[in-house]
């Protein structure tokens, strides 16, 4: 019997080069659609332009789900700081990013997280995601 380990070795580094060709490429294909730069600015512009129901609290809700796009999570004790605000100050505009969806957290006392919901989707990532793009694809009931 023959041995082919040469030529085993040979295609399967060919198909590995490949096979990470392939991955380079959708990670490339992904980053343009998420676009993870520009997520701070998309947020930014939906705030400020589609959510009236936040009041004058818009631009302290800007700064934190800002910092929240880089850092992920973000202390409690910590918002006072982003704001230009007080501890007691910036509870409300924690309360209100909780109630308005717009951070979760898994306690009273543990840090908050950006929460992208469906209503979010389409503002935040507009190349990745359109309820009107899938509208002819969903079934009629």
């Amino acid at each position: 019997m023959p041995e082919r380990g040469n030529l085993s070795d040979r295609y399967l580094g060919e198909f590995c080069v490949f096979f990470l060709e392939q991955v380079l490429d959708q990670i490339e294909f992904m980053s343009g659609l998420i676009d993870p730069i520009g997520l701070g600015e998309r947020l930014e512009r939906y705030i400020l332009v589609e959510r009236d129901d936040l009041g004058n609290r818009r631009k302290d809700i800007v700064k934190v789900l800002k910092y929240l796009c880089f850092q992920g999570k973000v202390p409690r004790g910590e918002v006072a700081g982003i704001v230009g605000k007080s501890v007691s100050g910036s509870r409300s505009t924690i309360r209100m990013m909780i109630e308005k969806n717009l951070v979760v957290s898994d306690g009273e006392k543990t840090p908050l997280k950006l929460h992208l919901s469906e209503d979010t989707a389409e503002a935040c990532f507009p190349r990745l995601y359109s309820p009107s793009r899938f509208a002819d694809e969903m079934p009629k009931n």
